[in-house]
């Protein structure tokens, strides 16, 4: 079986999301597909769903495919081949060539102005008893992606600080009630002071909070988990194409 190692990152997994991108400047074609199997000659994959662009993908055309990770964006050239085994047609990619990190992992984003409640888990993070007095605050959204939301905050919030937030968004779609985010900017818009927050999924909740306070928190906080943050980004994307059909992007 093939083992493909991403410099850094974790080895090529079954089923893992990859972006095939094809030609090159305004002319690129986008395309998603997944990885189904490893074998000697390459890597068996689904077939590519059309995303976006304007170059068609072709057998035998070498191609750049990436790999979204938590640190980074990951990059490799191959070409795209067909075999036939069995009866049965695959396509696949041949062996890695030139992997590089491109970049740290990016979400798409828009802007987005909806009510958010937040509240500052710092004090109870030093004392779990003050979990049902929780001081809420009213705010709103100013843009959101899949991994993070830009707020309206009062100033008692700190890089570092992790709020737990009903976002009215969320309500509406069916994703986790409410969720936490770990703070990691703070600027001002307008003069009034917002805060960059990273959504925190279910499987990185022990960085932040001791397994105690965990179980005293909202169940929907460990509902966030990597199927809800994918359909997040899905819904996002939609809201990005919406928005550009109106004109607004």
């Amino acid at each position: 079986m093939l083992q493909v190692l991403l410099q850094r990152s974790q080895p090529l997994r079954i089923w893992e999301k990859i972006e095939i991108i094809v030609g090159e400047g305004s002319e690129i074609g986008k395309y998603v597909s997944r990885v189904e199997d490893f074998i000697n000659n390459g890597i068996v994959i689904t077939q590519p769903v059309f995303v976006e662009g304007h170059t068609l993908l072709r057998e035998g055309t070498e191609v750049n495919v990436r790999i979204t990770r938590d640190d980074a964006t990951y990059q490799f050239v191959s070409i795209i081949k067909q075999i036939s085994s069995h009866n049965k047609r695959f396509l696949i990619l041949t062996p890695p060539k030139n992997i590089q990190r491109v970049q740290r992992r990016m979400f798409v984003r828009v802007d987005l102005s909806d009510n958010v409640a937040y509240a500052n888990l710092a004090p109870v993070n030093a004392n779990p008893d003050l979990a049902d007095k929780l001081n809420w605050q009213k705010s709103n959204s100013l843009d959101i992606s899949g991994g993070g939301i830009l707020l309206h905050i009062k100033d008692d919030v700190k890089i570092k600080d992790l709020l737990m937030m009903e976002i009215n968004f969320f309500k509406e779609c069916g994703l986790p009630r409410i969720i936490l985010g770990s703070c990691k900017r703070i600027c001002k818009r307008n003069n009034i002071s917002c805060a960059g927050l990273e959504f925190v999924r279910s499987d990185q909740l022990d960085r932040y909070l001791s397994r105690n306070l965990q179980q005293v928190l909202p169940s929907s906080i460990r509902d966030f988990d990597y199927k809800a943050q994918d359909k997040l980004v899905n819904m996002i994307f939609h809201k990005q194409i919406e928005l550009r059909q109106k004109g607004l992007l």
